[in-house]
């Protein structure tokens, strides 16, 4: 498991993004496939533009409806490959959350979401983020190849915030798979 830790915050929302857009076609079939890439593409707005209240995100994850993303993860019988990619769905999502809430200042978090306070469950969510994506996905020299970009240019320790020449350099890595 590559060590998240390396990047700074946003890089490691940007990470886990791109790496779910690589496995999101794996949903195509779900009944919760329109929700999916919505939660994704609110994930992006809020990384780029922290335009979306953790709220508002939390939204997706889970809510009294029943459509959302807790809900299809945990959704009993469906294929082995939509039920990993909804893990890491639910994974991104509950990170960018967490980093929301905590942009936003939130002393109270969601339940689910404020466990990720604790480093030991942080790492446990993305270790199930990647024992899920290593699954569906096995070109690890794109991962590879991204990863050390994302090093380079947006280390721990860094303010630096994504700029646009860098998301199409980082799309174009993924995009070459």
């Amino acid at each position: 498991m590559l060590d998240l830790n390396k990047l700074n915050k946003d890089a490691r929302i940007v990470f886990l993004l791109l790496l779910s857009q690589l496995i999101q076609d794996k949903l195509a079939d779900s009944k919760g496939y329109e929700l999916a890439i919505e939660a994704l593409r609110n994930c992006w707005d809020w990384l780029l533009y922290k335009n979306i209240e953790g709220f508002d995100l939390y939204h997706y994850l889970g809510n009294d409806d029943g459509y959302d993303v807790t809900t299809f993860t945990l959704l009993p019988g469906q294929p082995e490959e939509e039920e990993k990619a909804w893990i890491c769905i639910d994974v991104v999502l509950s990170i960018t959350i967490y980093y929301a809430y905590e942009f936003e200042n939130r002393r109270v978090f969601p339940e689910d979401i404020e466990s990720l306070r604790v480093e030991e469950e942080m790492d446990k969510t993305l270790e199930a983020f990647w024992n899920s994506f290593t699954e569906l996905y096995k070109n690890a020299a794109t991962v590879d190849r991204l990863f050390a970009f994302m090093t380079a240019n947006y280390p721990n320790g860094s303010d630096k915030k994504i700029n646009k020449e860098d998301l199409k350099e980082c799309f174009d890595l993924i995009s070459c798979s």
